[in-house]
């Protein structure tokens, strides 16, 4: 496990101790805007979701706490709070990886029976 510090959460910065699983750059030479998607395993078994968008000099990043409620998850970015099904979640892990479908269904299944 790391020790990690995340901007963008509640106008501040995240900390926690966990692993990357998964990361995806999207990046558009023509605009110059670039895209970086991060999720982590946290230490006590919560996820945490990682965006950060630049363009030219313009920098935006949201970091999201997501903790299991039942079969729903609940995201938090430290000022408001968003409950979310396990199909959106999907969404969300597969945009910040590379892995197919299959992998990533088995993968956030363990991940949901850890969590």
């Amino acid at each position: 496990m790391e020790q990690f510090s995340l901007p963008g959460y509640s106008d501040g910065n995240l900390s926690f101790r966990g692993r990357m699983f998964a990361e995806n750059i999207h990046a558009d030479e023509e605009s110059g805007c670039i895209l970086r998607v991060r999720m982590f395993l946290t230490e006590d078994n919560r996820l945490v979701h990682s965006i950060v968008f630049s363009a030219n000099q313009h920098k935006y990043s949201q970091t999201h706490i997501l903790s299991r409620d039942g079969d729903l998850w609940l995201l938090d970015n430290g000022l408001e709070r968003f409950t979310l099904s396990r199909d959106l979640l999907f969404i969300l892990v597969k945009d910040a990886s590379s892995k197919d479908d299959k992998d990533l269904n088995a993968a956030l299944d363990s991940l949901m029976a850890v969590a």
